[in-house]
């Protein structure tokens, strides 16, 4: 929180050779991460929230994350890996943003990795990592990879039925 003030970080940036900026609908006006001076650029006037929970009871209602016996804890992993036990030939393409405060891409990794399935229909999982935010299609290169992977995924899938 900066309080309308216009706040400064170093930023350590390994291996980028281009402008990256992505929209954020003005909550904040925009995040732009500047290769050559290696800062991230915050400029808004309104509150940025990075805690995505914030956003979701921002408008006093609370979202329902009741889900199975623990009402405490929304973990839907157990529901997919009865399903991809219940049908072994389900393929799953997991679509990650290397930005996205809703789902960590390496939580939804690390969660999809511990379904305790079977290797083989474990390895029916696949990723694919985007230089965007949750909404993955908003940016057009990572909309453009993410066209060009869900074609090889969905042909190798049908390739196998």
């Amino acid at each position: 929180e900066t309080e309308g003030n216009t706040e400064e970080k170093k930023v350590e940036v390994v291996g980028v050779s281009s402008e990256f900026s992505v929209d954020t609908f003005g909550k904040p006006k925009s995040i732009v991460l500047d290769p050559k001076g290696q800062v991230l650029h915050y400029d808004t006037p309104l509150l940025y929230r990075a805690n995505i929970y914030d956003l979701i009871y921002a408008d006093g209602q609370s979202w329902d994350f009741k889900h199975g016996p623990n009402a405490q804890i929304l973990n839907v992993t157990p529901d997919l890996a009865q399903t991809m036990t219940y049908n072994p030939s389900l393929k799953v393409f997991s679509a990650n943003g290397y930005f996205d405060f809703a789902t960590p891409f390496f939580a939804t990794v690390y969660a999809l990795d511990h379904l305790y399935l079977a290797p083989a229909i474990q390895r029916n999982i696949t990723y694919g990592f985007y230089d965007s935010g949750h909404m993955v299609y908003l940016h057009p290169e990572a909309l453009a990879r993410f066209h060009d992977d869900l074609e090889r995924w969905y042909a190798e899938a049908l390739r196998n039925v």
